[in-house]
């Protein structure tokens, strides 16, 4: 019974690490990816996008995390969402944004 609970506690350590770095490459990309299309200052085609959901409720992904609240902004490179009186208003670099959706939900 031993061994067999120590195989699946190799699996599970096995199987963690591996999700850690699958997760971490997985963002590198993007970030690479971003900061190529800098330095040839090509349009972000999160731009279009902006401009469609200003002044409305929206979910923001970003590379690491997300954001939920109404797109208030768009200052060069960076879009500016008011998460609520709480949080107050949060800058985000739009080269680290992967999707905008739509937001139903209360903000709070």
């Amino acid at each position: 019974m031993n061994n067999y609970l120590y195989f699946v506690a190799l699996y599970i350590i096995f199987f963690s690490i591996w999700y850690a770095d699958y997760r971490n490459k997985k963002c590198m990309v993007k970030i690479i990816a971003s900061r190529k299309r800098r330095e040839k200052k090509e349009e972000n085609p999160m731009i279009d996008v902006i401009l469609k959901y200003m002044n409305t409720n929206v979910l923001v992904k970003t590379v690491e995390s997300t954001y939920i609240g109404k797109l208030v902004r768009s200052e060069e490179n960076w879009i500016v969402l008011f998460e609520g009186e709480k949080k107050g208003e949060n800058a985000i670099n739009i080269d680290y944004v992967t999707s905008i959706r739509p937001y139903k939900g209360k903000i709070r």
